[in-house]
Parts: structure tokens; sequence; C-alpha cells
């Protein structure tokens, strides 16, 4: 049992380590640069953070609704559609959420300049994100299994 428990946590261990070690560099990166550049990254990625979670959390929580549909995954369609709009919604106020990031910044008087256009493109990827939707919950071509094998 701890075996198989170790071998789907592997991957997500390996994945935790490498975004923790690009996280580092691109913040070395940045304070030799620039350090108006790494606040405005820093100050953007404190609200990425949370949105890019709130959108994953509401797609992995999608899993306990899906998996009752596992034998008939087309019946899981109408799961699928609240899931995206869900999605979709938490995305899309997230992106605008981060796309003000320098409105914000200034308003609250911080005094960091240097956004460029990070905020704009986190906001895209966190819609990109957020489009999947759980897409990739259920095939998307479930077999038929009223063919017989061979005849198709």
């Amino acid at each position: 049992m701890h075996r198989t428990i170790a071998r789907a946590a592997l991957p997500l261990l390996l994945s935790s380590l490498t975004s923790l070690a690009g996280s580092l560099v691109v913040t070395s990166v940045l304070g030799r640069h620039d350090t108006g550049a790494l606040a405005a990254f820093a100050l953007t990625m404190a609200v990425h953070s949370p949105a890019s979670m709130a959108v994953m959390g509401g797609l992995r929580g999608l899993a306990p609704f899906v998996a009752p549909f596992r034998d008939d995954p087309l019946a899981a369609i109408p799961v699928l559609r609240d899931a995206r709009w869900l999605a979709l919604l938490i995305g899309t106020a997230g992106a605008v959420v981060v796309a003000c990031v320098p409105l914000i910044a200034s308003l609250g008087g911080s005094g960091v300049e240097g956004f460029g256009v990070l905020p704009y493109a986190l906001g895209a990827s966190l819609l990109v994100s957020a489009s999947n939707g759980g897409a990739n919950t259920v095939p998307p071509d479930p077999p038929d299994h009223r063919l017989p094998v061979g005849h198709g």
C-alpha cells in the first residue's frame, strides 16, 4: 500500500521541487536585474497565486462528482458543464484582479513601477487554465461498448 502511495506522490513531489527551484531562479534573476521588477513580480504573484489556487481547487473538487459516471462518461456532461462555468467565473474574476494589480498598487501607495505586461500575461494564463474547466476529466471520445470488437 505504501509503495502505491509513494509512486503516486513522487511526481507531485518532483513537480513541487522543480516549481520551487524555478521560483528561486526567477527571484534571483529579477533581484539582480532590477529591484523594482522584483517588487512588481512579488506583488503580481501575491495576487495570481491565490486566484490560480481557487481555479485549481474548483477543478480538483470536480473529481468526486464525476467519479460515479466512470462507466458512462457521457452522463457526466452536465456536471462538467457546471464545472466549466464555475471555473470560468472564478478564473475571469481572478484574471481581472490580477490585471488590476498595477492600479491596486498605485492606489495603495506602494510606489512600485515596472509591471510591464506581467499582470496581463498572468491574467491571460489564468483564463487559459480556467477554460480547461474539467475537460480532461473524462476521455474525449468514450468508447461505444455496443459495437463488437473488430467491427467499426
